[in-house]
């Protein structure tokens, strides 16, 4: 059994550091047990949907207690940790197969965030990871219906997250765009779908002025939480924004083409729009940051 004990950041950091692990035990048929999702339970429509994947609502006040655990497990001998049938995975492990041998009937505690794991199974389980991580009834049908009203069939809706909140201090604000500079990118856009109408959907984690985007065919969804917002973002035809684990999800999710803006000067090319396949990785070969995850 896998026992993931990480609660890394937000939502999506989360999904990320879960993801491969859960795909992994899918393709193999090990048990997981979840145990810190916390909040984000609600996000979800059907976290039962496959008996062996557990989400079991631990507070977060044993968290420090079992990274604790977590850390003596890894300083244990080693002929110890396998006469237990326990072993811990953690950063800087330098490959999973260390723990193979325990992950189907003995007790893996794993810190999930860049632990590692083969990332294979991402695209071969991705119909079973959307089924798991399938949103709300009440959050996908207030977005369909928006979307159904919004568009016609032959438009090309391209969403832009405008991300800012932490991001205004997140590696010195590198990322956190005025309105603008997100303006600029959104010209761009015409000249790489000739003769097509577009759509823009604006999404944020702060209030949008929409008179900052008064030149463009905009909406957003009114008074959208994040899962709405996340799940629209996967009902769009491309999706732009700054790097972030936010839109990589939306992308994976809904198997939409992303393009990282990753300074003021970044151009939009529709031929640079690539689907994330896994964490940091895009479709066409390109790798977020140079990392391996």
């Amino acid at each position: 059994m896998l026992v993931l004990v990480d609660k890394e950041g937000q939502l999506c950091n989360r999904l990320w550091s879960y993801a491969p692990f859960i795909a992994y035990a899918l393709h193999h048929d090990i048990a997981v047990r979840v145990l810190y999702l916390g909040p984000y339970h609600e996000a979800f429509e059907d976290l039962g949907r496959f008996p062996r994947i557990t989400f079991p609502e631990w507070s977060s006040r044993s968290y420090d207690y079992l990274k604790q655990l977590t850390h003596l497990v890894h300083r244990l001998p080693r002929s110890l940790r396998r006469a237990l049938r326990v072993d811990s995975l953690r950063f800087g492990d330098p490959a999973y197969e260390r723990v193979k041998p325990l992950d189907r009937d003995g007790l893996v505690l794993v810190q999930s965030w860049r632990a590692p794991v083969p990332q294979r199974y991402m695209q071969s389980e991705h119909d079973r990871i959307r089924e798991l991580f399938r949103f709300r009834r009440e959050s996908t049908t207030k977005v369909d219906a928006l979307l159904s009203r919004e568009l016609r069939p032959d438009d090309i809706l391209v969403g832009i997250h405008l991300r800012r909140g932490d991001y205004a201090t997140y590696r010195d604000g590198e990322y956190y765009y005025d309105d603008a500079t997100y303006a600029a990118f959104l010209r761009q856009l015409p000249a790489q779908f000739p003769g097509k109408r577009l759509r823009v959907l604006l999404c944020s984690n702060e209030a949008i002025r929409p008179e900052a985007f008064a030149e463009f065919a905009h909406f957003s969804v009114p008074d959208a939480t994040g899962v709405e917002d996340l799940y629209a973002l996967s009902r769009c035809d491309y999706i732009m924004g700054p790097p972030s684990t936010y839109s990589m999800w939306a992308s994976y999710y809904g198997r939409v083409p992303l393009l990282f803006l990753e300074s003021a000067a970044t151009p939009v090319k529709r031929e640079d729009f690539s689907v994330i396949i896994h964490q940091n990785h895009f479709a066409n070969g390109r790798v977020l940051y140079g990392e391996s995850r």
